[in-house]
């Protein structure tokens, strides 16, 4: 249970999605203490026998199912082009996970279905950032990005880092999370209602492929545009109510 409150939500001094920084009231709430894992997503395909968007062909497109999976590059390159660090990769899909990991290659859809399965919803941008307060940094990216890694450099299992004082694990670092909220480029547009639909929504948190030097977004008040259609192996989600 978080209890609701009153507190100032993005930043003035980071990225610039993340303005204008704005009080904002969020009611009290249940949010669960850990990202969904694989085991727990398990349960659901076998209880419904849902296929996720990454065991289905792309819609539009003329490809194998499959997902998008990160490589580290051979050495130094061009950190505007994200082409150099991530590949399509046919049939990978959230089946890949060790039980005790964030479930990845998830979609908004999936992420909703598995909520409407467990009788639970997605966060909204708002409580997702009011839960996270005091999170302390976990898994994300050590050495310089992309070919330099000195850490895991993948997923690791939920709750191998120190709680937040809510009690909360994973939430900055190891993987995105998505959220109820659709995506607007600052906090001046609709971006904080529950809306669960539209091109791109927000995801929270960061992931294990966050680092100074490319993607410092493991902070609470940061956020990230994801196609909603685009599973990815650094993107799952939590559950709330």
């Amino acid at each position: 249970m978080i209890d609701g409150g009153t507190f100032t939500m993005g930043s003035d001094h980071h990225y610039p999605e993340e303005r204008p920084a704005h009080a904002v009231t969020v009611a009290s709430f249940e949010i669960a203490e850990a990202p969904v894992t694989v085991a727990q997503f398990a349960h659901f395909v076998d209880a419904t026998g849902h296929l996720t968007s990454a065991e289905l062909p792309p819609e539009g497109y003329d490809a194998q199912p499959g997902s998008a999976v990160f490589t580290p590059s051979p050495g130094p390159v061009d950190l505007s082009d994200p082409r150099s660090w991530w590949r399509w990769e046919p049939g990978v899909s959230w089946r890949d996970g060790g039980a005790d990991h964030p479930v990845v290659h998830v979609s908004l859809a999936d992420a909703l279905a598995y909520c409407s399965w467990a009788g639970v919803r997605l966060p909204t941008e708002a409580e997702w950032e009011w839960a996270a307060q005091g999170s302390v940094r976990g898994n994300t990216w050590c050495g310089a990005f992309p070919y330099d890694c000195q850490g895991l450099g993948t997923t690791s299992p939920v709750g191998s880092y120190a709680p937040n004082p809510w009690g909360l694990v994973d939430a900055l670092g190891n993987v995105w999370e998505w959220t109820a909220t659709l995506w607007t480029s600052s906090h001046l547009g609709t971006c904080c209602g529950p809306p669960t639909g539209g091109e791109r929504q927000v995801a929270k948190g960061g992931s294990f492929l966050c680092a100074p030097d490319y993607c410092a977004r493991y902070r609470p008040q940061a956020r990230m545009a994801m196609a909603v259609d685009s599973p990815t192996c650094h993107l799952g989600f939590r559950v709330a109510r």
